[in-house]
């Protein structure tokens, strides 16, 4: 449907420039050999102007600013200490027999 539209557009279009671009029945008009005979005429007295060419400068592109929304870090949870376990006291057993200094018991 898409195709057929635009294809008729084109043949359209082509039809509109094909009937402005198409030979001139009118008797008025000169034929492309009637030029005149005549001499031709140069303007010698006018000096030639220097033509200077402008650079113009392109505009700079202007950078867009586009904002992008940074996700916010969520907190990690700080852990909770764990309590260290206190010693418990352990009774040590006590010798029944100890032995002194100068290799006697007592």
């Amino acid at each position: 449907m898409i195709r057929r539209r635009f294809i008729s557009a084109i043949v359209a279009g082509i039809i509109i420039i094909g009937g402005c671009t198409g030979p001139n029945d009118s008797p008025n008009t000169a034929s492309p050999d009637s030029t005149p005979t005549g001499t031709q005429q140069t303007a010698t007295d006018v000096p030639a102007q220097p033509t200077t060419e402008t650079d113009t400068p392109s505009p700079t592109p202007t950078a867009t600013e586009t904002k992008t929304s940074t996700p916010t870090p969520t907190p990690t949870p700080t852990p909770t200490p764990t309590p260290t376990p206190t010693p418990t006291e352990t009774e040590t057993p006590t010798p029944t027999e100890t032995e002194d200094d100068d290799g006697g018991y007592y």
